[in-house]
């Protein structure tokens, strides 16, 4: 069958277009959002710049995460710390679905963070 007349050949290049076609590239997106499985794209990603862009938001979700973890303290300081892990784990779902939409939005704060890191 040519590849014009295969009604299934485009199939699935809406959901990751600038992901590799390794299949478990769109998993690996997903562990970037995940608070500790968000090291294994870093370790995985390669050249992949669609990869590269979720890991690093997700690291920086991650690190935000543990110094509001550390300093939550009974008082009322842990009142904006409660509030900074609430907002983290929204913006991970968040980051979940732009990912398996195919979307790179960058997240508020944390976009322009991960930007400035280097792997």
């Amino acid at each position: 069958m040519p590849k014009e007349d295969n009604p299934f050949s485009e199939l699935g290049k809406d959901i990751f277009p600038e992901s590799s076609s390794d299949s478990s590239a769109s998993l690996f997106v997903v562990f970037s959002y995940i608070p500790v499985l968000c090291l294994a794209p870093i370790l995985r990603m390669g050249q992949d710049e669609g990869l590269k862009f979720h890991a690093r938001q997700g690291l920086v979700l991650f690190l935000i995460e543990i110094v509001a973890a550390i300093f939550l303290v009974p008082s009322i300081s842990s009142l904006i710390w409660t509030a900074v892990l609430i907002a983290c784990i929204g913006s991970s779902a968040a980051g979940v679905v732009f990912a398996l939409q195919g979307k790179k939005i960058r997240l508020p704060l944390i976009g322009n963070l991960a930007d400035k890191i280097k792997i």
